[in-house]
């Protein structure tokens, strides 16, 4: 069941799951709804996370430049969920720092940067694909543009904030006393591709692990193929 805060609604309470911004006044953004999803290892809870933040919060409430994302957790019994958790993306402006000829806008930071793929490790922390829009596809087909973020991040819920019933509109900050997941960078996947020169591709999307090797496991990142050169 998604929680209510969560679904795309015009100004009248309408469901609308085809519109963006003005029509949707609350609720995910257009196309920025769930991006990733993973079981917890005991199999009694489900995370989603949402690609960005809702279309209602960030300063001008229109979602784009706040870094306030939700994960949300549902209990896999019933179906309902059982709480929504802050994961704060980079700041874009640490972003613009690796990008300095070729920043990204204020309105990029809950649009053109946002979450994707998930996993859930044994020991109930998760791995999180942090990632940008640019990359070799379709609007780069020369792979010319500064890629600025295709990371993976380690994620811990523990001492979150349970956010289900507050509202983040009107501010890029977090309230007083709210706590946001803490995360740390586990796999700069653009850092590793280009020190082997290898070409950074746009829609990373998708994380998982692969079989054994070398006394370890492969770490397999997909790509969505939807704006595939």
């Amino acid at each position: 069941q998604i929680p209510a805060n969560l679904v795309p609604k015009t100004a009248n309470g309408t469901v609308n799951y085809v519109d963006g911004r003005p029509t949707i006044t609350t609720g995910r953004q257009d196309n920025r709804g769930f991006e990733g999803v993973t079981v917890s290892a005991d199999g009694k809870t489900a995370y989603a996370v949402l690609q960005d933040p809702l279309v209602n919060e960030g300063a001008q409430n229109d979602g784009r430049r706040s870094r306030n994302v939700r994960i949300v957790a549902f209990d896999t019994t019933t179906g309902q969920s059982t709480g929504q958790f802050i994961y704060q993306l980079e700041s874009v402006a640490d972003i613009n720092q690796r990008v300095p000829t070729d920043t990204f806008g204020a309105t990029a930071q809950g649009r053109n940067i946002g979450l994707s793929g998930m996993i859930a490790l044994p020991n109930g922390k998760l791995l999180v694909l942090e990632r940008d829009n640019r990359g070799w596809g379709v609007d780069d087909s020369t792979a010319e543009r500064p890629v600025g973020s295709k990371r993976v991040y380690l994620v811990d819920l523990a001492g979150a904030t349970d956010v289900s019933s507050l509202s983040l509109a009107g501010t890029n900050n977090l309230p007083a006393g709210v706590v946001p997941v803490t995360k740390s960078l586990w796999f700069d996947i653009a850092a590793e591709l280009a020190q082997y020169g290898i070409t950074v591709t746009e829609k990373m999307e998708g994380i998982s692990f692969g079989p054994a090797i070398d006394g370890g496991y492969a770490f397999v990142v997909v790509t969505d193929n939807d704006f595939s050169v």
